[in-house]
């Protein structure tokens, strides 16, 4: 597990070191640096694997990736610490707007603690599960054989299901009656390969007293987003990331739905470490004060706090969390 992650000079983060625990939840306005704490471990992840250039195009070159422009900053760091280990980065911008590689460190009595290191950031997955329109990748067709891993847009979700269901039944199991205590209208998913074509296979699901034909398209998006983070969280343990980051997971869902996603953020942090960024003061009433992490901009760069309930002991005793967020006690409002 990591025990905290440090990052100079990356979009609005300038020094900031950031402890971190088993369940992790991100709070903060528009605009003061969730997102970005976010992009920092993708980026950090492709960055450690050499797919870094790539990610440095798409979100819009050197220049915009560094605190304030290469002007004011030369380059940009990144360290994470596990109980055994650490590793750190240190890139600098080159020509055609890049970001190279000046200095690399690992902290380990392994002689081959860089492959490790390298493979436990691989095992990094940061899901984004917000794209619910009607070419989103989650509801076409897919691979039958894309079962590794739950992707991070949920794409190979009816190929994943599929495994679960033939080699994982009580996970799978588990997982439909989550969806179930939601949608009471759900029955039970139909995954099967397609008959055009038995290398393939479609989100296609049944109702209650119904004959009726359903897929993808037939959910709602918050729905589509539930089935989707339910499998996610209810993985088996060995299919379990080493750490899972997660924005805006609420987005779409009931009070009921958010209820049950906090239950099962609780329960998965139990097998793996779970960073998950939120607007939802339901969400946020479900964990413990310690658990949070408060974002601010103080207008030069972001400010990342996490929380100490005998800061709040007083507050507490009238308040839920949710409502001193509301209340700007914690801080993180505009």
């Amino acid at each position: 597990m990591l025990k905290k992650i440090t990052i100079h000079g990356f979009k609005s983060i300038d020094r900031q070191t950031i402890e971190l625990g088993a369940l992790n939840v991100l709070i903060g306005a528009n605009g003061s640096g969730k997102s970005n704490l976010l992009n920092a471990f993708s980026f950090f992840r492709a960055s450690a694997l050499g797919d870094r250039d790539v990610l440095v195009k798409r979100l819009g070159g050197a220049d915009r990736l560094l605190f304030h422009g290469k002007k004011s900053t030369k380059s940009c760091f990144f360290s994470c610490e596990e109980e055994s280990f650490s590793y750190e980065q240190t890139l600098i911008p080159v020509a055609g707007d890049r970001l190279a590689v000046a200095k690399e460190e690992q902290s380990s009595e392994a002689l081959n603690f860089l492959d490790l290191a390298k493979q436990h950031i691989e095992d990094w997955r940061m899901y984004h599960l917000h794209d619910t329109t009607t070419t989103s990748a989650v509801k076409s067709t897919c691979n039958i054989d894309d079962n590794r891993y739950l992707r991070e847009d949920a794409s190979n979700l009816a190929a994943y299901l599929y495994w679960l269901k033939l080699k994982h039944p009580n996970e799978y199991r588990q997982i439909v009656s989550i969806i179930q205590l939601a949608m009471p209208y759900f029955e039970d998913f139909v995954l099967e390969p397609s008959r055009h074509n038995d290398r393939s296979i479609r989100l296609e699901w049944k109702q209650r007293d119904s004959d009726a034909y359903f897929d993808a398209d037939s959910l709602s998006d918050g729905s589509l987003r539930f089935v989707g983070l339910t499998t996610l969280l209810n993985q088996p343990k060995h299919a379990m990331p080493r750490l899972v980051v997660i924005d805006e997971p609420e987005l779409g869902l009931h009070p009921l739905a958010i209820r049950l996603l906090a239950e099962m953020l609780d329960v998965a942090s139990g097998q793996t470490q779970i960073l998950v960024a939120t607007q939802s003061v339901t969400l946020l009433d479900n964990f413990p004060i310690e658990q949070i992490i408060v974002t601010d901009h103080d207008g030069r760069g972001s400010q990342f706090l996490r929380l100490k309930a005998d800061d709040y002991q007083m507050w507490l005793k009238n308040f839920s969390i949710g409502e001193l967020w509301e209340k700007n006690v914690l801080g993180g409002r505009p």
